[in-house]
């Protein structure tokens, strides 16, 4: 009896991971998390589907090994995306800091995506209860967007109410680390001395966000914007691999 609940548990979030992945690879761009959503359905619909043949085939030899490293690697996974879930929470502030990093995401032709809009309405929210905070939009031209991030960020921020005045483009950044580098050296040149900021990127990004900006020099507190619930799988599968990788070369 339990191992048929089992299966069948299996099968059915099988099924939601393999409609959540085609789901996002359809209406956004395609990305590791969205392929990592898929193969991960499609294990688990197959040990829900094959579940007795599936048991028969690793029940001894150099397969038992293999079955047993990837339930290791299974695992692995779900404890990074606890972990990551509990970092989620962002930072306390006295929004008296001195300027706010946006963080770029995809932008759909000259769109934002909805990751990157969520990104944006907080800054909105932090740039109106701080109105003196200097606000540094970071995110260069990526594959299928044809303006840069910082450009589509600007776009929004000002029909959403922010004067053009406030806002300085950063435009050069392809990865996190980047973002904070030459953020980083626009602040330094503006300031010329002590200053304060906060950065804005999604909630399931503040725990590696937070580590790269202080491996780049710039220490800042994080704020995170909320994560669209057919995201939530695909983002959480990426960005637990990413912070792997920010581990083992600390970028």
């Amino acid at each position: 009896m339990g191992k048929g609940i089992l299966a069948k548990a299996s099968l059915a979030a099988g099924i939601l991971l393999l409609l959540d992945g085609l789901y996002v690879a359809i209406t956004t761009n395609l990305n590791m998390g969205t392929a990592l959503t898929l193969a991960a359905g499609a294990l688990l619909t197959a040990c829900g589907i094959w579940r007795e043949k599936i048991a028969a085939l690793t029940a001894k030899g150099f397969i038992r090994i293999v079955k047993y490293a990837v339930l290791a690697g299974v695992l692995f996974l779900l404890g990074m995306i606890l972990f990551l879930a509990a970092a989620a929470r962002g930072d306390s502030m006295d929004y008296k800091e001195d300027a706010v990093i946006v963080l770029g995401a995809a932008v759909h032709g000259d769109q934002a995506s909805r990751t990157l809009s969520h990104r944006l309405d907080q800054a909105v929210q932090y740039a109106e209860k701080n109105p003196r905070a200097m606000i540094v939009v970071s995110g260069g031209r990526g594959p299928q967007e044809e303006v840069t991030e910082a450009s589509a960020m600007e776009r929004y921020l000002m029909d959403k109410g922010i004067s053009k005045q406030r806002i300085v483009k950063e435009e050069r950044a392809t990865s996190t680390y980047e973002n904070f580098k030459f953020s980083r050296e626009i602040l330094d040149k503006h300031f010329k001395g002590a200053y304060t900021c906060v950065f804005v990127t999604s909630d399931f990004h503040l725990y590696r966000a937070r580590s790269i900006g202080a491996a780049a020099g710039l220490e800042a507190k994080g704020l995170g914007a909320k994560t669209d619930w057919y995201n939530l799988p695909p983002s959480y599968l990426r960005e637990s691999l990413a912070v792997v990788k920010f581990w083992m070369i600390k970028r």
